[in-house]
Formats: structure tokens, C-alpha cells, sequence
């Protein structure tokens, strides 16, 4: 597992700072994109650090398509399978849980993320949808 950073800007400025661990930049970029996407009505950027490497620079309201390409990377590695649709439905299960946890500690650090109407939707679709 690797230790990675999540920045998320808003006005110029870092809002909040999230460490987590994941297996891989692709797994560390799909957390980070779905967090980012759930906080896009709040932070205008975000950063993924890996130790002193940049994972991933990208504007928030593009975080959808780096969520899409995981997601499709994956499909491709599960094609090759037994039971690609149980492990990708894991994976993306995976994914939310963690962006969940990761969203839930971003709200009690900034004030403005937990007023966030986006953020509390998107924590609500990941709850209510356990895949």
C-alpha cells in the first residue's frame, strides 16, 4: 500500500489535505476523483501526491472523466476474469467507500465542504447505493 495526498483548492488556496492508502495510482486516482467530483461545488482544483510524485492536476468538474477511465481500465483488466462483473461492482463499491470516508474527514476539517449540497448528495447516492 502507498501513502497517498489529496489537495483540494479552493480560491487559490488549500482547502483541505487528505492522506489515505491505496494499492495504486489507479486506485488512489478513482478515490481522489469521485472525493473531488463530490466537492467540485466547493473546490475549483485538486492535487494526488504520492510521496514528492503528482499523481494527478486536474480541475474538479473534470473529475468525472478520470472516474470514467478507471472504471474502463478496470473493465479491461476484469475481462480477463472468471467473474468480471462481481469484481468490477467490488471495485467501484471499493472505490466510493473509500472516497466516503475520505469526504465524511474533508466536512469536519472545513466548514464550507460540510455546507456543501453536491458533497451531501453524493454521500447519500454512495450510502444508498451499496452496489
Amino acid at each position: 500500500m502507498l501513502l497517498y495526498h489529496l489537495y483540494l483548492f479552493a480560491d487559490g488556496d488549500i482547502l483541505v489535505r487528505q492522506g489515505f492508502l491505496a494499492e495504486n495510482d489507479d486506485i488512489a486516482s478513482g478515490i481522489a476523483a469521485i472525493v473531488a467530483d463530490g466537492c467540485s461545488d466547493q473546490c475549483e482544483k485538486f492535487e494526488l501526491w504520492e510521496g514528492a510524485r503528482i499523481v494527478l492536476n486536474h480541475i474538479s468538474l473534470r473529475a468525472q472523466e478520470i472516474i470514467e477511465r478507471v472504471l474502463k481500465t478496470a473493465e479491461r483488466t476484469m475481462a480477463r476474469i472468471e467473474n468480471p462483473d462481481t469484481s468490477l461492482k467490488a471495485l467501484q463499491t471499493s472505490l466510493e467507500t473509500s472516497a466516503a470516508v475520505l469526504l465524511e474527514s474533508a466536512m469536519s476539517v472545513d466548514g464550507s465542504l460540510s455546507r456543501s449540497e453536491k458533497l451531501h448528495a453524493r454521500l447519500a447516492e454512495i450510502r444508498k447505493n451499496p452496489h
